[in-house]
């Protein structure tokens, strides 16, 4: 049973050519991606569908792609934008947030077993029904970031294109399907509080100044410091330090953040690009049992969780939630919701998969990486676009192809 689900090695690295394009082609790729995005997120908008920014773009570039459109994003948009949001997070951390800490602890602790035992189901999902060899099956199990886990099963030979594919389509579908759920189970409005009020035709000289020293020096912190998802999380710390000391209490402009969410979005579908558009409603059919199982689990242990602290459930279910640490952050966001609550469990999920799959390899599977992945996780993030460039520049064989 589990054989005729199997795929070949490297079966889902991109091999349409788009890498071989010339200079300008790939600026036309680029530019036709930020449209069908723009027009998603405007649609979304006017249909008043929650997250518009993000979702929008996801869905329309995602559409495009199955299309067979040359919809592609340079690796270097995600981690920029990314500071941005981690930005915008960390200007919404405050003291009386930051008290609650000591009582987090129940929650973190019911986080890591939901963590194990989801893990555990999800790759034996993936190596018994999927058929995927024991190693690349273990790291689309994982429940982590798409970019930690491509890192990881680079680094121990498993198949990278099929484990970055399946986590991506673990985000994309927990991401456009979770408001819904949200909203179907409560009274929360995802569209009806702006993210930042401040225009960026209105926002002073200072806060452009302070904006882009956070996001510059904040992702050399989170460099320098090794941190995970550190474009991300060293601006988001040092948003935070800025406004809970009262230096400052500047908003990322309006524009900016929807522009960051929108691009964000784009990265999520475009990862797609390339791909066989039959091997694309494959993976997401095989895909939606995993992430079904993901969130049973993870609905079980958050009811479980918010029984044993001060929390309610939707908070705690945002911070369980297998998605991607910036889309479940800007969920948060938008339902007004403790942001440091989820951003924190969010991080501390990450570094638990990270570090509990470095150790499960080493010890149980056997498996010595060539490198420390965790400090070096985030230079993995343009790994399938070196992939897709080596494939489409080597001569193809038509035949052989076909076979």
């Amino acid at each position: 049973m589990a054989r005729r689900f199997r795929f070949a090695k490297n079966s889902f690295v991109p091999t349409n050519g788009l890498a071989a394009q010339p200079q300008w082609a790939i600026y036309g790729h680029i530019l036709l991606t930020l449209v069908i995005g723009l027009a998603g997120a405007l649609v979304f908008r006017y249909l008043h569908v929650p997250l518009p920014w993000l979702l929008g773009p996801i869905v329309f570039c995602l559409t495009a792609a199955v299309a067979g459109m040359p919809v592609r994003l340079s690796g270097k948009v995600r981690p920029v934008m990314t500071t941005v949001i981690g930005t915008m997070l960390g200007s919404t951390f405050t003291w009386e947030l930051l008290a609650h800490v000591t009582q987090w602890y129940p929650t973190v602790l019911v986080l890591w077993l939901n963590l194990a035992v989801a893990g555990a189901v999800c790759v034996a999902y993936f190596r018994a029904v999927v058929g995927l060899d024991t190693k690349t099956a273990f790291f689309s199990g994982m429940p982590a970031g798409v970019t930690e886990m491509t890192a990881l099963s680079d680094e121990h030979d498993a198949d990278t294109a099929v484990v970055a594919l399946i986590q991506s389509t673990r985000i994309l579908l927990v991401v456009c399907a979770l408001p819904f759920i949200i909203r179907m189970v409560s009274d929360m409005q995802l569209v009806t509080r702006p993210m930042t009020s401040v225009s960026i035709f209105d926002a002073p000289l200072a806060s452009v100044a302070w904006l882009t020293v956070v996001c510059t020096s904040g992702a050399v912190i989170g460099h320098l410091l090794r941190f995970p998802a550190k474009m991300m999380f060293g601006p988001l710390l040092l948003s935070a330090v800025i406004h809970m000391t009262g230096i400052s209490d500047f908003k990322p402009p309006v524009e900016l953040v929807n522009g960051a969410q929108m691009l964000i979005g784009c990265s999520v579908a475009t990862r797609f690009s390339g791909v066989n558009p039959l091997v694309i409603l494959r993976l997401m059919a095989l895909s939606v049992v995993s992430t079904c199982l993901l969130l049973i689990i993870t609905v079980i242990f958050a009811l479980i969780a918010s029984k044993l602290s001060y929390q309610q459930e939707i908070p705690v279910l945002l911070a369980f939630s297998p998605g991607g640490l910036a889309e479940m952050s800007l969920v948060a966001l938008a339902l007004n919701l403790e942001v440091a609550f989820v951003t924190t469990h969010h991080i501390l999920r990450v570094i638990a998969v990270v570090l509990g799959a470095n150790l499960l390899l080493r010890y149980v599977l056997k498996s010595k990486p060539r490198s420390t992945v965790l400090h070096h996780s985030a230079d993995s993030a343009n790994l399938l676009d070196r992939q897709a460039e080596a494939t489409a520049s080597r001569p193809t064989d038509a035949s052989a192809s076909d076979k």
